[in-house]
């Protein structure tokens, strides 16, 4: 019987003949005879996505005729190419060790790489240090390119509004500006409020606007309140001051509101019916994220946070949801693509692969699956595998 086994980097494809009453581990003496310097201990194979038992005979594995059989290398080759595009670095490693333990073993052949930062980049995709090498989709003799670091733009856009709606402008500035051009580039926009006192609010806190924009902690696409000085709010005790948006389609209306995280959220609600009294309406609710807002609780107590948006929307018809605790989420993902998928941990994992590949409308259907540094076994239940909630499952294509 002939089979075909391959390699991840594809640097080979060799055709091996045994007897399907053989043991599977004949396979490992035949390809060991045909690669040079392969050395036996040092790969297991894939096929039809689980790791091959070579106890079993090649008919008991259920191998026919022209069946690909994939080889990993425990031990990998990773070859680095220097930012000037000619120097190379070969080194080899565990491919469960983490990518970060690589580096360290790079840094001792290059020691110039701490003295600067570096992106380290795989098929245009900046490596994660805390994945093992299998998990980043390195295989054996695959490339690396080692870029400087470029700095990320320091120019952010920041949203002011205040709580009457008539303000609601982006602003564009720089992290190391100091906060005081924000005013400066509102009054720029509104030239009525330049013989108006007023002062800023974000992230909980009244605005200093001798800090720099990057010492107030604001980042891109942050909400700022502007409050008047005559609205007087909240006696000027502005470390427990929020600000919260109340956003509806139908009417329609995006409302900013400044209230403490101490205030029982019924007070909110006043405050957005003596401006909207369409909005006292039964059949509508007040939710975050999906959770809807229990009124007689405080923000605090509701998880609102400075900057939440908190949709106005009608009532879903209410139904008891029993949580099943059999129930978690995992991610698939490679170097191309993330996709969660929710399933029960004491499936099997065969359906849960099958399922994936419905979904994902996954054209190859020759692939593996790792999880936590081990090749999952498809004839396993999930929680066998010990694949627990969140955890990512590694998808490698052969």
């Amino acid at each position: 019987m002939r089979m075909i086994i391959k390699d991840t980097a594809q640097t080979f494809e060799k055709k091996i003949i045994c007897e399907k009453s053989e043991k599977s581990s004949i396979i490992r003496e035949e390809i060991c005879k045909e690669i040079e310097g392969l050395k036996k201990d040092n790969f297991f194979f894939i096929f039809n996505g689980d790791k091959l038992d070579e106890k079993k005979t090649i008919e008991e594995n259920g191998i026919k005729m022209n069946n690909i059989i994939l080889l990993i290398k425990i031990n990998v080759t990773v070859i680095f190419k220097d930012p000037d595009g000619k120097t190379k670095y070969e080194l080899k490693i565990d491919f469960n060790k983490k990518f970060s333990e690589l580096l360290k073993e790079l840094n001792k052949q290059k020691p110039d790489l701490k003295k600067a930062k570096y992106d380290f980049l795989f098929n245009s995709k900046k490596l994660n240090s805390n994945l093992a090498i299998i998990e980043n989709g390195i295989n054996d003799n695959e490339l690396i390119f080692i870029n400087k670091h470029l700095p990320t733009s320091s120019k952010i856009k920041v949203r002011i509004q205040d709580t009457s709606q008539n303000i609601n402008e982006i602003i564009e500035c720089e992290k190391n500006d100091m906060s005081s051009v924000l005013r400066k580039k509102i009054i720029e926009k509104k030239p009525e409020l330049k013989n108006i006192n007023f002062y800023f609010i974000v992230n909980g806190n009244k605005l200093d606007e001798e800090k720099t924009i990057k010492e107030n902690n604001i980042g891109n696409g942050n909400f700022i309140l502007l409050i008047k000085n005559n609205e007087s709010m909240l006696n000027n005790n502005f470390s427990n001051m929020i600000a919260i948006i109340i956003k509806s389609l139908e009417p329609q209306f995006e409302l900013p509101f400044a209230c403490k995280r101490s205030d029982r959220f019924s007070t909110i609600l006043e405050k957005l019916y003596k401006q909207r009294p369409e909005c006292r309406d039964q059949n509508k609710e007040l939710t975050i994220e999906n959770r809807v807002i229990d009124p007689y609780l405080t923000l605090e107590e509701n998880d609102i946070n400075d900057g939440n948006i908190i949709d106005y929307k009608i009532k879903e018809e209410e139904r008891e949801e029993v949580e099943d605790p059999n129930e978690i989420s995992v991610i698939f993902r490679n170097a191309r693509f993330k996709y969660p998928l929710i399933c029960n941990k004491k499936d099997i994992f065969k359906d849960l692969k099958n399922k994936f590949l419905i979904k994902k409308q996954y054209k190859n259907k020759n692939v593996c699956f790792i999880a936590n540094g081990n090749v999952i076994d498809t004839m396993k239940s999930i929680e066998e595998n010990n694949i627990k909630d969140s955890d990512n499952i590694f998808v490698i294509d052969y």
